[in-house]
């Protein structure tokens, strides 16, 4: 929430109102700070202007900008945890298995464990990867139909397809829950390494979880316009 020079609370969404009032074009496809941009350009740099009963009273800048600021650094926190993981894990698992060449074929002592380990560790990193990417929007996606869709049509397609993601990954995170209680309370462990398969199972459910939560953040996106519906410049 913003709030005017008066006091009174204004939305941003009320931003791109007034750069149409200015003759600017295409505004739908605006992300928030590039609002903000032709607010600078267009506007007199000290204030902005938002639309208030037929009436347009003050509001700087700095507060359209930071209104958005939280939770994208939240979400940006996120993908760089999740990619320090991801990062972390494929670096683990390839020292792990440069040990095992090493001890197997010049010492004859193989780590007996490793490739389960490297296997587990690659399906975690397989889910983790799954949600920045989809946190970022660069799924792969069938265009055909997409680009000769009007800008209003393909925001209301995007938020359909995370809609459908989103309950998809629903059912997948509900029978993962299922069989990570299974392993859980049968304790069962993996055959060479004896690791708790609630590990690789836990991979699948915490995924999923963030692949739900991804969408559901880009569907929010998307429909109060805070992120464009494709990466065209």
């Amino acid at each position: 929430m913003l709030f005017a020079g008066d006091g009174s609370p204004v939305h941003m969404v009320q931003a791109p109102k007034l750069l149409a009032d200015r003759g600017t074009t295409n505004v739908s496809a605006l992300t928030p700070f590039r609002i903000v941009k032709r607010l600078q350009a267009n506007v007199t740099p000290a204030l902005l202007f938002a639309r208030k009963a037929g009436e347009y009273s003050p509001l700087r800048c700095d507060q359209v900008r930071d209104a958005f600021m939280p939770g994208r650094a939240v979400l940006s926190v996120l993908q760089v945890t999740l990619s320090a993981l991801i990062g972390g894990g494929l670096l683990f698992a390839l020292a792990l298995n440069f040990a095992n060449v090493i001890l197997r074929y010049a010492f004859r002592a193989p780590i007996y464990w490793a490739e389960e380990v490297m296997i587990f560790t690659f399906v975690w990193c397989v889910f983790l990867g799954a949600a920045v990417v989809a946190l970022r929007g660069d799924h792969l996606r069938v265009e055909l139909f997409e680009w000769i869709l009007p800008a209003g049509a393909r925001r209301v397609l995007g938020v359909f397809i995370h809609l459908v993601a989103a309950v998809v990954m629903t059912f997948v995170a509900w029978r993962a829950s299922s069989l990570l209680e299974l392993v859980l309370r049968l304790q069962q462990k993996s055959i060479v390494g004896e690791i708790p398969m609630a590990v690789p199972y836990g991979a699948v459910f915490v995924g999923s979880v963030l692949l739900i939560i991804a969408s559901l953040i880009r569907a929010a996106q998307l429909t109060f316009g805070i992120e464009r519906t494709d990466t065209r410049s």
